[in-house]
């Protein structure tokens, strides 16, 4: 018997999300055991045991970061998994205070004079031992200030208060030499800051979405390691060419990847803090994904919400995620009459990048039942890791 027991428990997947908009802890088990696991709960502490082995075993336990509701337990049990659901108390004020603890730290004083690929460190910016070409590292208030600054509001009880306040700047954020200026996903800074040997410009005959109100409304030219060949950033094509934007996921501020500030950054979260972003800003929750060299539709995404966390079975602790739904739309044009009926907001990436979120979103639809990884509308169950910055 706790020879089966084991077999058993080994089998046994699960998946936890503390989902904030209901105030609930969903619990997924599958495949479904024939014996109903136990449930513990001691104030934030949830532990499940597995009663197919004798003594039982202990599961899983995990800290919820909230008190449990122990009257309000929900278990059901369908075809191919196990649902327990339990209350939490918590609201969205509890999320906004929970994800401090999972937000982009960056130093008090953030100070870095040299910038590196991530794959293949090499120096991008240039040196000069005589003196620091990079004197100062600022933050950027906003990646979409051209679309907001529109709707600054000043006091205007007189026309001599407007007079005053013709100085707030309105254009867009343009680079400045010797200065290194951080965005939410990018770093900004002087193309003649940049070591013309280290990094190569390749010319993007495509014109910029004019619709879209993401990065690429403007035109901009390809950004490459000249090392490793590796995508780095944008170089935008106007009158002065200076703007040179710098992925975060594809550099560091250090040679020593444990201290570079980025380190948090990838592809995924970069794209999960964009989608968050866009929504937040238009109240737009339709998004195509689309490859840079075609302009073809690769990935169609509905944006969910962003107050979820998810346990994995491989996850020390809970992780922040957007929660969606997708369609690979690379082997067929499923996108149907999404752009007539709806607002639907355009994401251009690199080919290689478009299939590696791809790639990323399948992966986290396979950590569910496999009744729960299409939706009612079609789409395919899943989520992105989110870093937020606050």
């Amino acid at each position: 018997l706790g020879a089966i027991g084991n077999l058993l428990l080994l089998r046994m997947n699960h998946i936890l999300e503390l989902m904030f908009n209901t105030s609930t802890l969903q619990i997924l088990i599958y495949p479904p055991s024939a014996v109903m696991p136990s449930i513990e709960i001691l104030n934030e502490r949830v532990s499940l045991y597995d009663n197919n082995m004798l003594p039982k075993s202990l599961l899983f336990s995990v800290d919820c970061k909230m008190e449990v509701d122990k009257d309000s337990v929900l278990v059901r049990e369908w075809e191919d998994h196990l649902e327990i659901k339990l209350g939490l108390f918590s609201n969205l004020n509890n999320f906004d205070e929970l994800m401090d603890h999972y937000s982009e730290i960056l130093p008090e004083v953030v100070d870095f004079q040299q910038i590196y690929c991530r794959f293949c460190n090499q120096p991008l910016l240039l040196t000069n031992t005589e003196e620091l070409l990079i004197k100062k590292v600022q933050i950027l208030p906003s990646e979409h200030w051209e679309d907001i600054k529109d709707a600054f509001w000043v006091c205007a009880c007189s026309y001599q208060s407007m007079q005053k306040n013709k100085h707030i700047p309105s254009g867009p954020i343009r680079s400045l030499k010797s200065r290194i200026l951080l965005g939410d996903s990018y770093v900004l800074v002087h193309y003649s800051d940049i070591d013309e040997e280290a990094v190569a410009i390749t010319k993007n005959t495509r014109p910029g979405n004019k619709k879209s109100k993401f990065l690429l409304k403007r035109d901009w030219d390809n950004a490459f390691c000249s090392r490793c060949w590796m995508p780095i950033g944008l170089l935008e094509k106007y009158e002065e060419n200076t703007n040179l934007q710098l992925f975060k996921h594809r550099i560091s501020s250090s040679n020593n990847m444990e201290r570079n500030i980025f380190k948090s950054r990838s592809l995924e979260t970069s794209l999960a803090l964009s989608i968050y972003s866009i929504s937040k800003l238009y109240s737009c929750y339709r998004f195509f994904i689309r490859e840079k060299e075609s302009s073809k539709v690769l990935i169609q995404i509905l944006f969910l919400n962003w107050t979820t966390l998810i346990k994995g079975e491989m996850d020390n602790d809970f992780q922040p995620v957007i929660k969606l739904n997708y369609n690979d739309c690379s082997k067929a044009d499923i996108i149907g009459k999404w752009e007539e009926k709806y607002e639907v907001e355009n994401i251009t990436l690199p080919q290689q990048e478009c299939y590696e979120i791809l790639h990323k979103l399948n992966q986290h639809n396979l950590t569910y039942p496999s009744s729960r990884r299409v939706f009612v509308n079609g789409m395919r169950t899943s989520y992105l890791y989110n870093l937020p910055v606050m």
